[in-house]
């Protein structure tokens, strides 16, 4: 009997033994199975993201893609380039920091932007008195080119207002990062969205931008033989 009791008590343990070596395999298998779904939740919210972002450039180019005769745009000179900045500012719009990457610490400035505006003004208002003599009203135009202090102005906002104010209002707003860890290196230049400081760097690259292709058009003009862009 002392002998059977003995080897009930030898079952008795290694029934434990199996008992507690199933639980922690059990624990095992729950906590590989967590590890993987965390990592196919990353991979969807990455790719939910993704998608999300490219929504709105995705819709533009299904509406202008459609079979249609009477589309406005597609006949429009500037339609393309339009298109294409819409897409690109939902892009723009609509994406968010990648995960582990924090806000930047400098806060949107009200004055940031109105200086930069400020600095804008003289070209904003000489290209508007051009527009308008083309249009027929000459008086403005011709009021601003009979200033020297309005030519001064103008010159200075061009060649120096307008990269002050983009340098002003884009570091307000660009987040630059470069990130280690133990497998890979990352990079992040993203632009947070601050429509003030977005506005001012918006015009400042779309005057400037006028100003250089209206350059290039002369000057192909004058080398082709047309005296009177020259």
């Amino acid at each position: 009997i002392a002998h059977l009791q003995d080897v009930y008590d030898h079952v008795l343990r290694a029934t434990d033994w199996i008992e507690t070596q199933r639980d922690l395999l059990t624990g095992l298998l729950e906590a590989d199975l967590a590890v993987v779904s965390n990592r196919m939740n990353k991979v969807m919210k990455r790719m939910t993201s993704w998608g999300a972002i490219l929504l709105g450039s995705t819709l533009i180019a299904g509406i202008y893609g459609m079979n249609f005769k009477t589309i406005p745009e597609l006949d429009w000179f500037f339609g393309y380039p339009f298109a294409l900045g819409l897409m690109l500012t939902l892009t723009i719009t609509l994406g968010e920091l990648p995960d582990g990457w924090a806000r930047t610490q400098r806060p949107e400035r009200t004055w940031a932007a109105i200086i930069g505006l400020l600095l804008l003004a003289p070209f904003i208002a000489l290209l508007a008195a051009g527009l308008l003599r083309a249009l027929g009203l000459t008086a403005p135009y011709e009021l601003l080119a009979s200033s020297p202090t309005a030519i001064i102005a103008a010159a200075i906002s061009l060649f120096i207002g307008i990269p002050v104010a983009i340098a002003m209002n884009l570091w307000r707003i660009t987040r630059v990062g470069l990130r280690r860890d133990a497998r890979s290196l990352e990079g992040l230049l993203a632009l947070e969205f601050a429509p003030l400081h977005l506005v001012v760097v918006l015009a400042a690259l779309l005057i400037g931008g006028a100003f250089v292709a209206h350059l290039a058009i002369d000057s192909y003009a004058c080398l082709s033989g047309v005296r009177s862009a020259c």
